[in-house]
């Protein structure tokens, strides 16, 4: 699999426990977190709203029955031809 390189940006006293943490198992830092974002990913499970305003993308078959475009859509002189409308 390949390896992403990113950025994690985190407060000085977290980052300072994060470290702490890793020196006692004998890991570094990199292990600690990719080890703890692993379990993260096993044990969370996305939920059907994530707290916000904003509809879950899962319900975007509802989403896409509420779009009401501001003009009407219709078929260009090309897909007229192709799709016979």
């Amino acid at each position: 699999m390949k390896t992403v390189i990113t950025n994690f940006r985190v407060d000085e006293n977290t980052y300072e426990m994060v470290k702490i943490l890793a020196a006692e198992l004998g890991v570094s830092v990199n292990e600690y977190l990719k080890v703890a974002v692993a379990r993260l990913n096993k044990d969370v499970q996305l939920k059907p709203h994530l707290g916000n305003d904003h509809d879950p993308i899962w319900d975007l078959p509802k989403l896409a029955v509420k779009f009401k475009p501001k003009n009407k859509i219709t078929w260009s002189k090309d897909d007229q031809a192709i799709y016979g409308h």
